[in-house]
């Protein structure tokens, strides 16, 4: 009870009545591997005029190991997230997830297959309101510096295509990360330490111009 709680990638639903975020709470010695804290997805509804009390997005999901950082589609019934435990019980890799929402319950979390989870680093996802690109960083070989941000576009059939590497207009050879990107499918906002900036990581954001090439990142300032 005297924990202070930290509370970090809330994303909300196109309808503004869904929040989903990640608390970081003690682990109580259930999971030595995780250290004295560990990361849950907490949930919270509005009915228009106040946020009730947050609560676990449930069992199905969370345990006493790291699950957090993820993206909720736009009709608010998906979400993508993160999780950081492997089959061995250590905490050295992440693999994004999936769950569906069906009958006010979140369904038990599904690790998504190849191309997105690689034996590497695969985390912060962020879906676009079309629910046809999922963005997500990942430090897997062939990219362009430590961690770089990827993309998978959903194809005519219904599957999805190989991870793409957003290029050098996005990439460095420091790290990006938090990729989001604008219900209008043409702002992209994210977070590098590769770019000049003020200091450390910084957040910059591109257009996707006509020819879906990124245009030069711009500071926030």
């Amino acid at each position: 009870s005297n924990l202070v709680k930290i509370n970090v990638f809330p994303s909300i639903s196109a309808d503004g009545k869904t929040l989903i975020f990640t608390r970081l709470l003690p682990t109580y010695g259930n999971n030595p591997a995780v250290g004295d804290f560990h990361e849950d997805i907490y949930i919270s509804n509005s009915d228009g005029t106040k946020w009730n009390v947050a609560e676990s997005i449930g069992s199905q999901i969370n345990d006493y190991s790291n699950q957090g950082a993820h993206t909720i589609s736009a009709d608010g019934t998906l979400m993508i997230y993160t999780d950081c435990t492997c089959s061995d019980g250590l905490v050295k890799c992440c693999d994004l997830y999936i769950s569906e929402l069906s009958d006010g319950t979140w369904s038990k979390g599904s690790k998504l297959g190849s191309p997105v989870n690689t034996s590497y680093w695969e985390a912060q996802p962020c879906i676009s309101a079309d629910g046809k690109t999922i963005y997500f960083v990942s430090n897997r070989q062939g990219g362009k510096g430590m961690k770089d941000i990827w993309k998978i576009v959903q194809l005519l059939d219904g599957s999805w295509s190989n991870a793409i590497n957003l290029g050098d207009s996005i990439n460095t050879i420091g790290n990006e990360m938090s990729p989001f990107i604008h219900p209008d499918n043409k702002t992209f906002y994210f977070s590098s330490d590769g770019f000049p900036g003020m200091g450390g990581l910084d957040l910059f954001r591109s257009e996707i111009e006509e020819n879906k090439k990124f245009s030069k990142p711009e500071n926030l300032g």
